[in-house]
């Protein structure tokens, strides 16, 4: 990325969900993160076309929401599936046993650093972006004691996770928190 704009187009869903994430906002840079995250919630990842837009949107230089959109490990600047399990292996979780997730051969399990249950290890985060989309566990391998699993339907409207997250875990997984659908803990 260069500290120029380049010409990538963000996609309809992208720009439309940077827009509403801005909507009512001052446009300034304390917006940065607010519209990573609606760009990143809309498809799953951050392409280049909507970090322009944004870059545009806020008046901030590519190169700076570059740094901050790759700083944190639950962006995407590259394409990848709509759902993705962000498993930590980072030492509570590693010791725990979330080693055998991450190994995974999968294309939706994501090594991700702490999660910030480390008292509740080991830990993942399922992610499903997309709007109105219903958030269904992948079958994954899991370690025998269990796997704390927290998860979020990206860009939905609803108030609340589907049900599928919130009652019985599927075999092998136990819910600590449930985040709703704004990312909030339900």
């Amino acid at each position: 990325m260069d500290l120029r704009f380049l010409e990538a187009a963000p996609s309809t869903v992208e720009q439309n969900a940077v827009d509403a994430a801005l909507e009512g906002t001052d446009c300034g840079r304390d917006q940065l993160l607010p519209a990573l995250h609606a760009a990143n919630d809309a498809v799953g990842w951050i392409s280049e076309g909507a970090l322009n837009h944004i870059c545009r949107r806020l008046s901030v230089p590519p190169a700076e929401a570059y740094g901050v959109a790759t700083f944190y490990s639950l962006f995407a600047m590259e394409e990848r599936p709509r759902k993705v399990v962000h498993v930590c292996v980072d030492l509570a979780c590693k010791v725990n046993g979330a080693e055998a997730l991450a190994a995974a051969q999968t294309d939706y399990v994501v090594r991700s650093p702490c999660l910030g249950v480390c008292e509740r290890a080991p830990a993942a985060l399922a992610v499903e972006a997309g709007a109105g989309s219903e958030y269904l566990m992948p079958e994954l391998p899991l370690p025998q004691q269990g796997i704390l699993v927290y998860g979020c339907c990206a860009g939905s409207a609803r108030s609340t996770p589907p049900a599928s997250t919130t009652t019985a875990p599927p075999a092998g997984m136990r819910h600590c928190a449930t985040l709703s659908c704004s990312g909030r803990r339900a």
